[in-house]
């Protein structure tokens, strides 16, 4: 039994080997299939989460294959600073759903905050 409300999200159709494949997702991390299949569904990766790995491996000078994603936490950040504030800014004061993303390059764990969208802020301190 699922709760009856609206849960903002995105329809995924993907192909493979000519066999298209309905997956539902909600914006943080939960993908379900949709063509009646009782299959396993894979994990996807919301974009964001991809957004901050390539630009960690940007920053590094590494492959994005170079950086492993360890974790990934929906969040909602108080503000528009994506829980980073920097000195002498203003942020808008709305709450800013994203992700608090863990990664992982050769030993060394970095964490990243972002928007939804396409913002990505580096807040290892």
């Amino acid at each position: 039994m699922y709760p009856a409300v609206i849960t903002p999200g995105f329809r995924v159709t993907l192909e493979v080997d000519g066999t298209s494949y309905t997956l539902h997702t909600d914006r943080a991390t939960r993908v379900v299939r949709c063509d009646g299949s009782a299959a396993a569904t894979p994990d996807a990766v919301p974009e964001p989460v991809t957004l901050a790995r390539r630009a960690l491996a940007d920053e590094l000078g590494r492959p994005p294959e170079a950086v492993t994603i360890r974790a990934v936490e929906a969040v909602d950040w108080p503000d528009g600073s994506l829980g980073c504030p920097q000195p002498d800014r203003m942020y808008p004061a709305v709450i800013t759903p994203g992700f608090r993303v863990t990664l992982e390059v050769d030993g060394t764990s970095y964490t990243l905050h972002t928007d939804r969208a396409t913002r990505v802020v580096r807040c290892d301190g």
